[in-house]
């Protein structure tokens, strides 16, 4: 069956006595991780019992088709339902999956998770079109979720965000359930205890990383190095920003340098960035001159093109996302190497 998001985090919390398998996937692995780990909590208490809660290996189940529906069927020493957990998983485990499924009940409740799996994916169809298994997508947190997850958080350190705070925490966050809790926990310990958080508190602990990273990836883009272009998106992705997140930080980089080469035409390249407000730090001023050099108007206008095509797709194809990503990034590097 499938779980609706706005369902998905009290089913987590208690799923039904029925449940045999519950496949968790999507593109934010924290929030994956979250679920999963309540699933597991509303099985087994303990998360230390070693006689109530397994983990198996993906590439382990793939080799053994037979060895994830064995776990399940194993019975806990001194009794209870036990956990089996599978972590990274992939269409690679999905002939075990149907195996499972086949043997009807077993008392354990497998706990899969999963990154991003296409409307395609056999894993993710076996999930959807059992009774006794729930597939629970994860994605991103935003707009009105992500406002509430960010006051929730803040309230259980004792701490509540005036509006500028909340603006500012919402465009930080939201990439990974788990980096943005782990964000407000390091912005209570800068606070010391309860109390208001101001725009100056988050500006000063919260986010630094993650935008460095994402300019990171834009100028690799803009200036056509690839090697380096790889570099910050892996560190982009491993740090949880989501896809959406990454393609607009390129699209304001090619805004930002057409604006630039549009006020050139009339005063030069100089002088146009002089002309930008707020003026670009002096570290990347460089950096921008010699990018500009390299596009023209046109070009810039064809890239953002493909840009504001490319979030399109993210968000409405069901393709992979990072695939999509990756290939625009790719095609603006081209065409900065072409010009």
């Amino acid at each position: 069956m499938k779980i609706e998001p706005r369902r998905a985090d009290g089913f987590c919390a208690r799923p039904p006595a029925s449940l045999r398998l519950a496949l968790v996937y999507g593109p934010d692995r924290g929030l994956a991780r979250e679920r999963a780990e309540a699933l597991a909590r509303a099985v087994v208490t303990d998360p230390a019992d070693p006689f109530r809660l397994a983990d198996l290996a993906p590439e382990a189940i793939a080799k053994d088709l037979a060895l994830l529906a064995d776990e399940a069927g194993a019975f806990a020493f001194g009794g209870g339902r036990r956990v089996v957990r599978v972590r990274d998983a992939g269409d690679g485990i999905a002939g075990a999956v149907e195996n499972l499924l086949a043997l009807g009940a077993c008392d354990a409740l497998v706990v899969i998770e999963a990154g991003e799996l296409g409307a395609r994916s056999a894993l993710r169809k076996l999930a959807e079109g059992a009774d006794a298994a729930a597939a629970i997508a994860c994605y991103h947190d935003e707009g009105a979720g992500l406002a509430r997850l960010i006051a929730d958080a803040l309230a259980e350190h004792g701490l509540e965000a005036d509006a500028a705070a909340s603006e500012e925490l919402a465009l930080s966050l939201g990439g990974d359930r788990l980096a943005t809790r782990a964000e407000i926990a390091k912005l209570a310990t800068y606070m010391g205890g309860s109390g208001r958080v101001g725009r100056a508190d988050v500006e000063a602990v919260v986010g630094d990383a993650g935008q460095a990273t994402l300019d990171e990836v834009a100028f690799a883009a803009g200036a056509g190095t690839q090697a380096a272009l790889e570099r910050a998106l892996a560190r982009a992705f491993g740090q949880g920003e989501n896809e959406v997140a990454v393609l607009r930080a390129a699209i304001r980089h090619v805004m930002l340098l057409h604006l630039v080469m549009v006020r050139a035409g009339t005063g030069g390249l100089e002088r146009a960035l002089a002309s930008l407000r707020p003026p670009p730090h002096f570290r990347v001023r460089d950096a921008l001159l010699a990018q500009a050099r390299l596009w023209s108007v046109a070009r810039l206008g064809a890239a953002l093109g493909l840009l504001l095509d490319a979030e399109i797709a993210v968000k409405t194809t069901g393709n992979p996302q990072r695939v999509i990503v990756r290939r625009a990034l790719y095609d603006l590097a081209r065409f900065a190497r072409r010009s």
